[in-house]
């Protein structure tokens, strides 16, 4: 059995299977630090990461299970010093979707002033959690959560591998409603700052690799990242995920909540796959 992803993106396996299973926890950690430790190789000088309380609240949920409230931590981007532009050579995918931030926004934020100091935080990531979508126990508390961020000039960028719960934002087709152009995952930017106020939404479908991202540091200064290397560095790093989690023989777990056409795609592949074999 190999050890790498099968998939060239997310893995579907076992993407159904974390949804269904407390292993969500484990899982959004590990990639959370990933996340992270990739970010500080490519960050420009005077930049940092360190780990702070999510915005979200539980660390798991769904309609039959929900254990406590827990606060755990994501990545947040510092400016230390005197910063510098980097986008390194990798070409940056294209957003299906660009919306105003402001529309997310409290209303007291349209005249408000954002002021970066030295060592203020910039940027925050946010990997989601079922809980924290629509209908999960927690969604309305990440919305109020999510907006004082942004009302705080913060830049946001969330990590949305969640098919079966419906967007954070609901101007962005819903795939578990199967809206016209909706894609199973995504990543959204949105830049709450006066110049941009722009969210930016990156949606990518089963078989597609994870795009590459410019996210927005302090005033013009952006980092390009690949989250298809963080993802699969997740991936490979645990035995428990590739090898007891991932069966390439059967169908993913709940294979419903993939629309019709992504059973086709998920199914060719699974026969790729043990041809390969």
């Amino acid at each position: 059995m190999s050890r790498k992803n099968r998939y060239p993106g997310i893995n579907p396996h076992l993407n159904s299977f974390l949804q269904h299973e407390t292993g969500w926890k484990g899982f959004q950690m590990m990639h959370i630090v990933d996340i992270a430790r990739l970010l500080d190789s490519l960050l420009p000088e005077g930049y940092y990461t360190g780990a702070e309380e999510s915005l979200q609240i539980n660390t798991y949920d769904r309609d039959e299970l929900t254990q406590k409230n827990t606060i755990y931590p994501d990545v947040t981007i510092y400016q230390s010093g005197i910063s510098a532009s980097g986008v390194s050579e990798l070409v940056a995918s294209s957003p299906t979707m660009v919306l105003p931030v402001v529309e997310n926004v409290e209303e007291e934020y349209i005249s408000s002033v954002i002021v970066y100091r030295h060592e203020e935080p910039v940027t925050r990531i946010e990997v989601l959690s079922p809980a924290n979508k629509h209908p999960g126990s927690d969604a309305a508390q990440y919305q109020t959560k999510r907006q004082q961020a942004l009302s705080m000039g913060l830049c946001l960028v969330e990590v949305d591998y969640l098919h079966e719960r419906r967007p954070i934002d609901n101007r962005i087709p819903s795939y578990r409603d199967r809206d016209n152009g909706a894609t199973p995952y995504s990543i959204i930017v949105s830049d709450p700052r006066p110049e941009t106020g722009l969210m930016k939404i990156y949606g990518f479908g089963i078989l597609d690799t994870l795009p590459i991202v410019d996210i927005p540091l302090a005033g013009t200064d952006a980092v390009r990242f690949d989250f298809g290397a963080a993802y699969h560095q997740t991936f490979d790093s645990s035995r428990i995920y590739y090898q007891i989690r991932t069966d390439y023989t059967t169908e993913p777990v709940n294979f419903a909540a993939y629309a019709p056409d992504d059973q086709a795609k998920i199914q060719q592949h699974m026969a790729l796959i043990a041809q390969q074999a």
